[in-house]
């Protein structure tokens, strides 16, 4: 059986005393695209960096994060730079604050090139053209500072940042974010050509729920910090188990059905410092029973790679 890209086991973040992710699981496989869904403040921003080490030291992390079999808390930061934009990148939610405001898009983009490829600084600003080209830039906005470029422009410019040494891994935050439909188009066949063409595996973070069933071969749902449904897209998507998960579709806008009230997900996550006894869903659940409040479930098989974190799961239509 082939070893996955990435394989997070029990993985908790604390502030303090407050755990903002709680013992999350989830496998990235080679060349497969694993879409991690949620609310804001669900944990998924702060899970994707705690798997690059990109959290600030007050953050307490435990469990196990693993990138093809090297576990990354045990590396030495010397050995995370050599791996952080060639073998793993991330497209970061805000690009504005991630790009150096006092240099020129082209040469972080080539930077970024030859640090770890090393092909020459011609090559790499020769290479730097094609990427941005292929990210519907022209070539010749290379020599723009970031905040000469609309937001839209800085994010496809990260996007290709984040493509120009075809990781193994690709961690993307919300990468369609502020972009209109055509651009968000563009940059999904960009990872979707750089997934096919180099078989980069890619953890996609989005609201998006069209991004996730076009793109995504599994999700993985969190809720206040807590998997509590996985399993492949088009289970869940067509017979989600969980109830937030089939809140969370109930609120998509639908094309191929008739037109009917979008229904929202009634009150506000929990806050972490003060979590609800039992299921942390349970206070905005329309399936909650008294044991609900008393326990908190496991995450449980239900079908082939479906697992859902609930007492009383969604039935399913026959």
């Amino acid at each position: 059986m082939t070893d996955p890209v990435l394989s997070v086991r029990d993985l908790t973040v604390r502030f303090g005393e407050v755990a903002v992710v709680d013992k999350v699981g989830l496998d990235v496989m080679p060349g497969e695209i694993v879409g991690l869904v949620g609310e804001s403040g669900s944990g998924k921003s702060v899970t994707a960096r705690a798997v690059m080490r990109l959290l600030p030291r007050r953050a307490a992390i435990s469990g196990s994060v693993r990138l093809l079999g090297e576990d990354i808390g045990a590396m030495s930061e010397r050995r995370l730079r050599a791996l952080r934009g060639s073998v793993v990148s991330m497209i970061f939610q805000d690009p504005m604050t991630s790009f150096d405001p006092v240099h020129r898009i082209g040469a972080q983009i080539a930077e970024a090139i030859t640090v770890h490829a090393r092909p020459g600084w011609r090559k790499a600003t020769k290479r730097v053209g094609s990427l941005l080209e292929s990210v519907g830039i022209a070539p010749a906005r290379a020599r723009a500072f970031p905040h000469e470029l609309s937001g839209g422009m800085r994010q496809r410019a990260m996007t290709a940042m984040a493509v120009a040494n075809g990781p193994a891994l690709m961690i993307a935050d919300e990468p369609t974010t502020a972009l209109d439909v055509t651009v968000q188009d563009q940059v999904m066949q960009l990872m979707r050509d750089l997934n096919q063409s180099s078989g980069t595996a890619i953890l996609l973070i989005t609201h998006n729920i069209a991004v996730v069933a076009s793109l995504c071969s599994r999700l993985v749902v969190l809720y206040a910090g807590r998997v509590v449904e996985d399993g492949p897209t088009a289970d869940l998507l067509s017979a989600p188990r969980h109830p937030y998960t089939t809140a969370l579709l109930r609120s998509v806008p639908r094309l191929d059905q008739p037109a009917t009230r979008l229904v929202a997900i009634s009150g506000q996550p929990p806050d972490p410092a003060n979590p609800p006894s039992g299921c942390m869903f349970q206070p905005r659940c329309e399936r909650a029973i008294a044991r609900c409040r008393e326990a908190e479930p496991p995450l449980g098989a239900v079908g082939a790679g479906h697992h859902v974190r609930c007492w009383r799961p969604v039935e399913v239509a026959a």
